[in-house]
């Protein structure tokens, strides 16, 4: 390998967020430097090549190869999360992030289950990558539910007792809004969308016929009958070692 080359995933890290200054406004959306108010970077959608319109267009039978339902799943999991970026970057409705994060948890999940069939750099790197996103989403949406839990709370408490709890509002708005910095330098950033870029790439393009013809088999149907064999033995050995007084 050439020790000058770049990794498809070996991405380079974002650069680090704005500091906050000591006592920063508390605002329903922080103000933002110049160079994060354009949105999201990297592809918005992906190209229409044969193999996608091929692979939406025809529905996924158990005689096809496993490898037919990787791409699928990918393309499914990887639409749903574009479908969401801005949303989850505009930060007015919370349900965007979560809806994001969702999908990338899934995304990640598929490229677990179905490692065996895809390039393995690629699902590895790519998985990584897809994890570090998928940090930074979450902090703002943990913080969203925090928020909102609070406020749930605040209405059902006395009155007089709400005011115990504005250092704590305060805390978490503070929170919230370096966290919503981190996520908007994130989805803003080259890093992410060299990510979007060449895992759009990779299924836009399909399989290789290498591929194709290494991973004609197993089947949907020949990898189901092992997984739920697999399965069915570990409740049998299980249920085998329960004891009466289990």
């Amino acid at each position: 390998m050439n020790p000058n080359s770049t990794p498809d995933f070996a991405l380079p890290e974002s650069p680090p967020a704005s500091e906050e200054s000591a006592h920063p406004e508390i605002v329903e959306r922080p103000d933002l430097p110049a160079d994060l108010v354009s949105g999201p970077a990297g592809p918005a959608r992906l190209e229409d090549t044969p193999f996608l319109r091929a692979l939406r267009g025809s529905a996924v039978t158990p005689a096809d190869p496993l490898l037919y339902l990787a791409y699928r799943r990918l393309l499914e999991e990887f639409e749903a999360m574009i479908a969401e970026e801005q949303r989850t970057w505009q930060g007015d409705d919370p349900e965007g992030a979560h809806q994001m994060r969702v999908a990338i948890r899934r995304l990640r999940a598929a490229l677990r289950v179905f490692g065996d069939v895809l390039p393995r750099r690629l699902a590895r790197l790519a998985n990584r990558e897809f994890q570090r996103v998928a940090r930074v989403i979450g902090a703002v949406r943990d913080l969203d539910v925090y928020r909102e839990n609070l406020s749930r709370y605040a209405r059902e408490i006395p009155e007089e007792e709400t005011e115990l709890l504005g250092a704590y509002n305060v805390y978490l708005q503070e929170q919230w809004e370096s966290a919503r910095r981190e996520l908007l330098a994130c989805l803003s950033g080259r890093r992410y969308q060299r990510l979007k870029t060449r895992f759009a790439t990779f299924l836009e393009r399909g399989p290789s016929p290498g591929a194709l013809a290494r991973f004609r088999a197993p089947t949907i149907a020949d990898a189901a009958r092992t997984l739920i064999r697999k399965r069915y033995k570990r409740v049998l050995r299980r249920g085998r070692a329960l004891q009466p007084d289990s």
